[in-house]
């Protein structure tokens, strides 16, 4: 197992085992390892949770997750919930010390809402939008919901929810950087934003009647206050009348509504098993993104070495309790998704299941999990959800809920799919959408899109404000 691994901090390779830890030969870095869990995460560190686990509750844990609820792994238990991690990134951090809250017991000492006691709401807010998913082609005259991921610079909370709300905008420039329309439809945030915090938001747009290249000018607006254009950000858009929305090339829509989660997780793992089929080796060496303590591979019962990474470390020091179920030996693994501490094309393929729309930047971590696939391998992402909440209400509560927790929620529609894809140079081996599901084999090919397209020039952008503003004081 050490040759597997590679060091975060010098990406030194074969760490060696010590008695509770991976050692780094090369820069002496030390890895620590608990309740059988080695962290392999920068920034990570441990602390009493002052939590006692009642045994009535370990009982209960133990059969929702599988583990014979003898009186030995009760006490492990408890010994696991005696120690709580931090993690300095608070979107890490959000999803560690989790697991009874996702399997919902009575006692939960992890999932607390966001600390904002004390916080300003409203008040000289600083925001950037670090990342859209808006296609450089838009069909005009058209109502659209597309992605974007606004990030809080600020030390006021961002909020929709008050008197006079802060809601995302819009206003549309032509090709000359002129005002052509004012005033766009108000996207509400779904939650508030801390200080610090970035989330993905589908945000509407109604695009100009006449085609024509276009600015889009992404803002804040603070309803009658003032609009928030210093922060904004625009992007060079084409509208027109031949904008084709069809379903992308080769992907298969069903239309078919899986009864519960469990029938929509077989109909993955029947797809999965299909591609792995395929790769005729018997002695497979497969990375799981994203298993939590039961991994979703494991179940399909094959000869296999599964390597099953997360970030809640309690979840997988869990899931260390847990007896095989089959001929697979997992190893479970905390690490961060964009900073694996893995070899270059050490794994025959890299398998997530509902785990990619969790990340802040999926396209990165798809890029990042192609490099770790041996040549001929595949990334297979499994049940992602699809689809969009309109204007911050009707969100699904489950959805809500971990939103207002912290955790990265996000949904997708299949054209966003397609571009995070293309982003992370890796083509549609299979494709198929059922109601409200996608499920992807994906195969290594070229990065056919950046990362993010250009935006209008700093400078061009600087002095068409200064006009405005000259304008608006006139």
């Amino acid at each position: 197992m050490e040759d597997v691994f590679q060091c975060i901090h010098c990406r030194g390779c074969g760490l060696k085992q010590g008695e509770q830890s991976l050692n780094c030969g090369a820069c002496g870095t030390s890895y620590p390892i608990r309740h059988g869990v080695p962290l392999l995460i920068k920034d990570v560190s441990c602390k009493p949770s002052g939590f006692f686990l009642s045994a009535a509750v370990a009982e209960k844990a133990c059969k929702l997750i599988w583990i014979s609820p003898s009186p030995a792994n009760v006490k492990r238990l408890q010994d696991i919930f005696a120690t709580n991690y931090e993690l300095a990134d608070l979107a890490l951090h959000a999803e560690n010390n989790y697991f009874l809250h996702r399997i919902d017991v009575a006692e939960d000492p992890g999932a607390q809402p966001l600390p904002c006691a004390g916080v300003p709401v409203n008040q000289a807010i600083r925001y950037r939008f670090i990342h859209h998913y808006i296609p450089e082609r838009l069909p005009a005259g058209k109502k659209l919901l597309n992605n974007i991921r606004l990030s809080n610079r600020g030390s006021s909370i961002i909020s929709s929810k008050t008197a006079n709300p802060v809601c995302i905008s819009y206003h549309w420039l032509d090709a000359g950087g002129r005002l052509v329309h004012q005033e766009g439809l108000r996207t509400s945030l779904p939650v508030d934003i801390v200080p610090g915090r970035e989330i993905t938001v589908p945000v509407m747009l109604e695009t100009p009647t006449q085609p024509g290249s276009f600015f889009l000018q992404l803002t804040l607006v603070h309803e009658t206050v003032e609009w928030l254009d210093r922060d904004a950000m625009i992007l060079g858009v084409e509208v027109a009348n031949d904008v084709p929305n069809d379903l992308p090339a080769g992907w298969i829509k069903t239309g078919r509504l899986h009864a519960n989660y469990d029938d929509d997780h077989r109909a993955g793992q029947g797809m999965l098993l299909q591609a792995l089929q395929g790769l005729g080796n018997s002695d497979l060496k497969i990375l799981e993104l994203g298993g939590c303590c039961s991994s979703g591979v494991e179940s399909l019962h094959l000869p296999c070495e599964i390597y099953n990474v997360d970030i809640d470390v309690q979840t997988l020091q869990a899931g260390c309790l847990r007896e095989p179920s089959g001929p697979s030996k997992v190893h479970y693994v905390c690490a961060d998704a964009n900073d694996l501490p893995f070899a270059p094309r050490t794994f025959d393929c890299a398998v997530m299941f509902a785990t990619l729309h969790h990340f802040a930047n999926p396209s990165a971590v798809l890029r990042k999990l192609k490099s770790l696939v041996k040549p001929g391998g595949f990334v297979a992402t499994l049940y992602e959800p699809v689809g969009h909440y309109h204007n911050g209400h009707d969100v699904d509560p489950r959805l809500l809920r971990e939103l207002e927790q912290g955790i990265n929620e996000q949904t997708f529609v299949p054209s966003e799919y397609e571009r995070i894809f293309a982003q992370a140079g890796l083509a549609a081996g299979r494709v198929v959408l059922d109601e409200g599901s996608l499920k992807a084999i994906l195969r290594p090919g070229p990065e056919t899109l950046p990362e993010q397209r250009p935006v209008l020039p700093v400078w061009r952008h600087v002095a068409w404000w200064l006009k405005r503003q000259w304008r608006r004081a006139a």
